[in-house]
């Protein structure tokens, strides 16, 4: 034997008007608005928002200065620098 229900627009069957019922739906209404108040805030400060805007200039710059090593290329090619290998070997023994 097949019963049928016929629920209208707006009405709640009846199992749905127990107690119990209303009581989980209050309970999860609950929990719900507990979670969205619950939600931390975060404030930045202005010197973390000064450090990210460095750090990201940091990430986007380029590893080497190709400007600066053409040019020392180019002293070099040209014998414009002025080594003093003496110099370089005392250094080189006072670092040891």
């Amino acid at each position: 034997m097949v019963t049928s229900v016929k629920i209208e627009p707006g009405s709640r069957p009846d199992a749905l008007k127990h107690p119990a019922v209303s009581d989980i739906e209050a309970k999860r209404r609950e929990r719900a608005a507990r979670k969205s108040a619950a939600r931390p805030e975060v404030e930045v400060s202005d010197e973390a928002r000064r450090r990210a805007l460095a750090d990201e200039a940091v990430r986007n710059a380029p590893d080497v200065r190709a400007d600066k090593v053409h040019r020392a290329k180019m002293r070099l090619q040209n014998d414009a620098l002025n080594i003093d290998s003496t110099k370089i070997a005392e250094r080189l023994i006072d670092d040891l």
